[in-house]
């Protein structure tokens, strides 16, 4: 899907300057308690230091799902426009197989889903490709050893977000399909009711409906528990990520081959270079539908003329 590139730019920096907030709390936080457990107290620099980061990463934060939601908007809208441009020069009808009602939900509240891709997914897919390389290269600075046990577990996620990624694909497929007959069947039906009811078959007709309501109804279930379940994965995964980093610091804190600013430095900002690659997964469960939706609608766009073209 093509998405303009100064946003992505823009976003790309906001995620540094997350990355660059997160880093200063982190600081700020590890000398701090440092300090106090030297005996000294903080000095008031640390608060300063502490301070500019939370700003740094609010206002990033702030910038950066503004700008998703002008994104959102505008991709959404054109692809609108030329999609009922193209449907309207084609006399109506698609060289595809939706059906009127399948094409007036897609255009409609199909691509509504879009907003998620461009507000969740985007940004989550590009903070994960800046935050943790900018946090990585901080706790290696600090401590080669965390940051060597981050390397090596940080990839597990990415394995079990594919592999979960590929099955879930399909569950949503099959969704949309479903969700297509039923407003395909949905519009034939409000257009034969009076025969319908004339010849008696209304409450057969009903039972259909209920059944194709039901069929969809199913698969959505089954593409949420897919999706609660990978995110209770990814969650686990990081989880004991986060503790085998804590382990190697404890018993390094406990020999004397570390500082205890240093170990918490490293234990503040390990969660963060697995925070963007769960929330990435979750967020890619969240953009499923707008996906299939933009594809589609993309589908539409780009088919070849029909024979019922007329020109606009």
């Amino acid at each position: 899907m093509s998405v303009p590139v100064r946003p992505v730019y823009l976003l790309g920096v906001l995620a540094a300057v997350k990355a660059v907030g997160l880093v200063l709390i982190a600081e700020a936080i590890a000398r701090g308690i440092a300090a106090l457990a030297g005996g000294a107290l903080p000095s008031a620099d640390l608060l300063e230091v502490g301070v500019a980061g939370a700003v740094l990463r609010a206002g990033a934060a702030w910038a950066q799902q503004g700008t998703a939601q002008r994104l959102a908007y505008g991709v959404k809208e054109r692809l609108r426009r030329e999609a009922l441009e193209r449907v309207l020069a084609d006399g109506g009808t698609t060289s595809g197989k939706q059906g009127t009602g399948a094409l007036s939900v897609l255009l409609t509240r199909g691509l509504d889903g879009l907003d998620k891709y461009h507000t969740q997914y985007l940004p989550a897919l590009i903070t994960c490709a800046v935050v943790p390389l900018l946090v990585g290269a901080r706790i290696l600075a600090a401590d080669w050893v965390s940051a060597a046990v981050i390397v090596l577990t940080i990839p597990l996620i990415p394995v079990f977000m594919v592999l979960i990624g590929w099955h879930t694909q399909d569950r949503t497929a099959e969704a949309r399909a479903s969700l297509d007959r039923l407003s395909d069947h949905l519009l034939e039906l409000a257009k034969g009711l009076p025969a319908l009811v004339g010849l008696g078959r209304a409450s057969a007709q009903t039972r259909a409906l209920e059944d194709i309501g039901a069929g969809y109804s199913r698969r959505t279930m089954e593409t949420l528990r897919i999706a609660f379940l990978s995110s209770l994965a990814l969650e686990l995964i990081s989880t004991i990520s986060v503790a085998v980093v804590a382990v190697f610091v404890g018993v390094r804190l406990i020999h004397g081959d570390v500082g205890l600013e240093v170990g918490l430095l490293a234990l503040i900002l390990a969660p963060e270079c697995y925070l963007p690659l769960r929330d990435l997964g979750a967020a890619h469960h969240a953009s499923d539908d707008g996906l299939e939706a933009g594809r589609a609608v993309r589908h539409i766009i780009d088919a070849p003329r029909t024979s019922a073209a007329v020109p606009v």
